[in-house]
């Protein structure tokens, strides 16, 4: 069994596992690429969602070998589908992809994200783990995406890792919010969850339209309202997110701000990280971005990749059963005019178990009595991890091995979904000769 020394081996290994041959179904040989087929995205998906993924599997026990998947997928899976090659890889040479260090410097259309998922499960732990998901891809009555969506998931459901009742809501993921719709149904009924993926192409704190009721938020809280009834194994959530400024809706971001303000009173040590991290007095950034001036790009993802972080554990830590919330991993990459305007970010919950203290003492020995970690000492982890945020777009720009062997994979992924695989890669190359603008994704 070879060993695996370091990223680049992973890298090599899962190269193979996407050069064999696949099931074969009906050609498409689609050539319209879009934005969020960028190789970015492929990137993420490796060394944030699957390197992730792969760590929790190993860590957790998982009731009939099957992972509960809840994701934003889009028409081709791709997420599903680099988790089942990994998981070959797996299977053959236990191999631990981990994603580059922080210090480095440095829900698609097409199911991406799903078939990406997929390859991390076989042979994982030596089992053959089964992935059973549910996702929310709001086509509406497009004939074209619901044929591309169909396409994918025969595919897909050849393979003996997706269990059968896995399926796709034609719906928006808002809807969970809403405890009388079928997706909250669905949702409730298939958990609780191993991986929540929400990789939006928007703004989680958008500005939405009065007749729109529910928000992100709305459906975040709701998700995790049943993970806290439904769980007590450790689970991850995703989250992609834009940040610009004119995206945010105004009163949602002060009350992300707000979240800052007990820290600050109460804990020097945390308001000191936060002045290192941003580069400038707390109170000062904070009140120019309650009064809606601009800031530096980088200093607003940190504020509201922490002010996110801060906010779940606002959820999840103050009431039994209490769950630690762990910012493991963070990047970032541009869409549009703005630089580093995506945010993608990965958190850990753990739920917390004390054990028993008899302040009595009528037991003689008391075991499992841990400590807990503070609301503020988990916050000043989140700011230590976003001391320096993994710049997708430049770690690629500059790295020409990984960029081709991201291309190559990315290529193998969508030629599964109908695409043509050659043609993916000179469009993919042409973004790095002469970088496009990105309008999602």
């Amino acid at each position: 069994m070879p060993e695996i020394k370091d990223n680049d081996d992973a890298e090599d290994l899962l190269q193979e596992i996407y050069d064999e041959k696949v099931p074969q179904h009906s050609v498409i040989s689609k050539r319209d690429f879009k934005p969020w087929h960028n190789p970015r995205k492929h990137w993420v998906r490796i060394h944030q969602l699957c390197s992730l993924a792969q760590r929790l599997f190993k860590d957790i026990k998982l009731p009939d070998d099957t992972v509960r998947y809840l994701t934003l997928p889009g028409e081709e899976l791709l997420d599903i589908q680099a988790l089942q090659a990994i998981a070959k890889a797996e299977a053959e040479n236990p191999l631990d992809i981990q994603p580059p260090e922080i210090t480095a410097k440095a829900g698609t259309e097409e199911l991406l994200d799903i078939q990406a998922v997929q390859g991390t499960l076989e042979g994982v732990k030596g089992k053959s783990l089964k992935l059973k998901y549910i996702g929310f891809n709001n086509v509406g009555k497009n004939k074209n995406r619901i044929a591309a969506q169909e396409h994918t998931e025969s595919f897909l459901k050849d393979m003996e890792t997706i269990h059968q009742s896995s399926r796709i809501i034609n719906g928006l993921v808002q809807n969970i919010a809403n405890e009388q719709s079928d997706s909250y149904m669905y949702v409730r009924d298939n958990g609780p969850y191993n991986i929540i993926n929400l990789d939006l192409c928007s703004c989680i704190a958008e500005q939405r339209p009065p007749s729109e009721n529910s928000t992100y938020f709305d459906a975040i809280g709701k998700i995790l309202e049943l993970q806290r009834a439904q769980m007590s194994q450790p689970f991850m959530m995703f989250i992609a997110t834009r940040t610009e400024p004119q995206d945010i809706q105004p009163d949602s971001l002060k009350k992300i701000i707000s979240v800052y303000d007990n820290n600050f009173k109460e804990n020097a040590e945390f308001k000191r990280k936060f002045e290192e991290l941003v580069v400038q007095q707390a109170e000062e950034l904070l009140n120019r971005l309650r009064a809606g001036d601009t800031v530096p790009q980088e200093a607003l993802n940190k504020v509201f990749g922490v002010g996110l972080g801060k906010w779940l554990l606002h959820l999840m830590k103050p009431n039994p059963p209490h769950w630690d919330v762990t910012l493991e991993h963070i990047c970032c990459y541009s869409i549009g005019s703005y630089e580093d305007n995506m945010l993608s970010l990965a958190f850990k919950f753990t739920q917390v178990n004390v054990g028993i203290l008899d302040r009595i003492g009528l037991i003689k020995m008391v075991t499992g009595v841990k400590t807990q970690k503070t609301e503020a000492e988990l916050a000043t982890e989140m700011l230590e991890k976003c001391e320096t945020i993994i710049n997708v777009d430049t770690l690629l720009q500059s790295d020409s091995v990984q960029k081709d062997k991201i291309i190559a994979q990315t290529g193998r992924l969508l030629g599964n979904a109908g695409y043509s695989a050659e043609h993916y890669t000179d469009w993919a190359n042409s973004l790095f000769l002469s970088p496009q603008i990105s309008a999602t994704g």
